[in-house]
């Protein structure tokens, strides 16, 4: 056997040896999460291209996976509905299905399109938006039951033939009957929605003057309770407080929904874009208050940050970044039991990387991090399927 066949040999060995290595590092660590007792949790996420958008879901070592909706609309902004552990087989997700651009000029605002809500395995999607014609491109939210969606839609209110920003409304709809009901106009650009895990109240994040503000929205009586200069704000995970930056004193403010403040926290460096609250993990192991989780930039009005975490509870500790100098994150999703945080990163800075993003994986207990996705489009807006209880 010449030098040059042996050499070939080896190479394929090694080949198959890493591929072997790399199947019994996955089943070890499969097995080690389904013996661990940990939900059986999936991440549903959209990929963005130039010709499609489409929800994918794959499980936490990126693999297995699978395409959600089909090819024949455009689909963004899916959110889980919260876990309900006694209605095991009936989680689902919420998503917009938009009209794709037929290459002619449209006038109005929002888009084309409606609020579905499908398995979180995958089937036949249901509207629920309605007759209502357009969507504002933002992620709905659920009620804490599962029964209710809170989005946004523009529809002709004052039926003068123009669909202008003071059209846009905030809506909720009953997912069974698919029924949509006007709660309030908002009149300004509405970027997020967020229903407390505890009442009938949504914390609208939108674009006034040029700066983002929020606004505490009951839905029952349709009425705002609370406002401020507030670009990040996050329920706790029981609902009974809500962290809130202020861009007047840049401080973390612990409100009640009343508006009183429970304390003040000073905030991680840069400008807050994004904030999450989640459960403490492991259990009982920093603080039973949970943990806050930050996205921060060092530049006024960015959308993408590094990750920074503290526990929740004032002089608990103070914050800790958790991603790369150059990795800059957005869209955060936290696992319900707080273990885990998914988000969309450029790694080595939106400068230093490919053009687009891809999802990433981070274990809070360890500070872990791992890539799932690098395909060659946008892959973003992630959210947390539980597909059986613990």
């Amino acid at each position: 056997m010449s030098e040059r066949v042996q050499k070939t040999l080896w190479i394929l060995l090694a080949v198959v040896a890493v591929g072997l290595s790399a199947a019994t590092a996955y089943l070890f660590a499969l097995s080690r999460r389904m013996s661990s007792g940990e939900p059986n949790y999936r991440i549903a996420y959209t990929s963005f291209t130039e010709e499609s958008s489409q929800i994918y879901s794959c499980d936490l070592l990126g693999m297995n996976v699978t395409q959600l909706t089909d090819s024949d609309f455009r689909h963004a902004f899916a959110v889980s509905e919260p876990w309900l552990p006694k209605g095991a087989n009936t989680h689902r997700i919420a998503f917009l299905r938009l009209q794709p651009s037929t290459g002619s000029t449209e006038s109005g605002v929002g888009a084309r399109g409606g609020v579905y809500v499908m398995n979180a395995l995958g089937g036949e999607p249901t509207k629920v938006s309605g007759s209502l014609e357009r969507v504002w491109t933002v992620a709905p939210s659920w009620s804490p039951d599962g029964k209710q969606l809170v989005f946004g839609a523009v529809e002709d209110l004052n039926n003068d033939g123009q669909l202008r920003l003071e059209d846009l409304g905030v809506y909720v709809a009953d997912v069974e009957s698919g029924e949509p009901k006007l709660v309030i106009t908002i009149g300004a650009a509405l970027t997020r929605l967020s229903w407390s895990p505890a009442d009938p109240l949504v914390i609208l994040t939108m674009i006034e003057s040029n700066e983002l503000e929020s606004k505490l929205l009951d839905i029952q009586t349709g009425q705002i309770v609370l406002e401020g200069p507030v670009p990040a704000a996050c329920w706790s995970p029981d609902g009974v407080e809500l962290a809130t930056y202020w861009t007047k004193d840049r401080r973390i403010h612990i409100l009640h929904p009343d508006g009183t403040e429970s304390y003040e926290l000073d905030p991680p460096p840069g400008e807050v874009a994004e904030l999450l609250w989640a459960s403490a993990w492991p259990p009982g192991a920093q603080s039973e208050a949970g943990t806050l989780l930050a996205i921060a930039s060092p530049q006024h009005g960015s959308h993408v940050g590094q990750i920074y975490m503290r526990p929740a509870e004032p002089g608990a500790g103070r914050w800790e970044r958790l991603s790369g100098p150059h990795d800059y994150a957005m869209h955060v999703a936290v696992s319900p039991d707080g273990h885990y945080l998914a988000y969309a990163s450029y790694a080595g800075g939106p400068r230093r990387a490919a053009p687009y993003p891809d999802i990433f994986l981070l274990d809070l207990g360890s500070g872990q991090a791992s890539r799932l996705t690098s395909e060659a489009g946008f892959e973003g807006q992630p959210t947390w399927l539980t597909l059986e209880a613990k």
